[in-house]
């Protein structure tokens, strides 16, 4: 109960410095805005060669991109915490007796509450593309990214703490990050590659984060990559909260 209070306290007072600077909530939804106007309308080729219409894409395209837009939104949250190292605010909070996983939850709770804010705006900014949402799979596809950013966030502050530089954080996410969302069909769904990427693409959990979104946005809510995805969702939380309570253990 004490660590959930302290969760709390600390999450109130992360979000209320968002909240004081929510510039930082649009500019990152700059690059998703763009792959939506600029790059969304390219699809309709796409569409006819697989003989779907325009409007089935964007519902392949959108969750894709809400992926994205989690995976890159809680990706780099840990430049935050070397800053923090800098400037002595870590060195500070050594003598606190706030559970060292509250001072994580904290954190990593405002990141997945910002990616949420985002996933929304882009899902009703893809609206004008006709965007089928139902409210069940849209609510269940929010969760979702609130569970990624939950993932992803804990994992930055770890590596952050871990290296305490930038360019090897940087380095390190970036040589994540691109193989991930390469082998995830993020953009375009992996049935379009060949046989070996397909085979390859099996041993990337973010593919089964993205086949599951594109399950609850088709209104297959019970469909089994749904369910599988949520699984290995919950899985990838758990370690890396566990992983980063260790370093923040070990920093502290």
């Amino acid at each position: 109960m004490k660590t959930l209070k302290e969760t709390y306290f600390l999450f109130m007072h992360y979000a209320k410095l968002s909240i004081k600077n929510p510039i930082w909530v649009i500019v990152a939804l700059f690059q998703p805005v763009c792959y939506l106007f600029l790059y969304g309308p390219l699809l309709a080729n796409l569409s006819q060669q697989a003989g779907i219409s325009e409007s089935q894409t964007i519902q392949v395209f959108i969750p894709g991109l809400l992926v994205m837009v989690a995976f890159f939104g809680s990706m780099f949250v840990g430049f935050a915490m070397i800053d923090d190292l800098k400037s002595g605010v870590i060195e500070r909070l050594k003598v606190t007796p706030v559970s060292r996983l509250a001072l994580l939850l904290g954190r990593s709770l405002r990141d997945a509450m910002t990616l949420i804010i985002q996933s929304f705006i882009l899902i009703f900014l893809a609206l004008i593309f006709d965007l089928q949402a139902e409210l069940i799979g849209t609510f269940l596809t929010l969760v979702m990214m609130m569970l990624v950013g939950l993932f992803m966030a804990p994992m930055s502050y770890g590596i952050a703490l871990t290296l305490k530089s930038e360019d090897a954080v940087g380095s390190i996410i970036n040589f994540i990050a691109q193989p991930m969302l390469l082998l995830s069909g993020v953009l375009i769904p992996l049935s379009f590659a060949p046989h070996w990427l397909q085979y390859l693409s099996h041993i990337n959990p973010l593919k089964y984060i993205v086949e599951a979104n594109r399950a609850l946005f088709a209104g297959n809510i019970y469909d089994v990559t749904v369910f599988k995805g949520l699984i290995i969702l919950i899985l990838l939380v758990t370690f890396s909260l566990l992983w980063g309570k260790r370093a923040y253990s070990k920093a502290l």
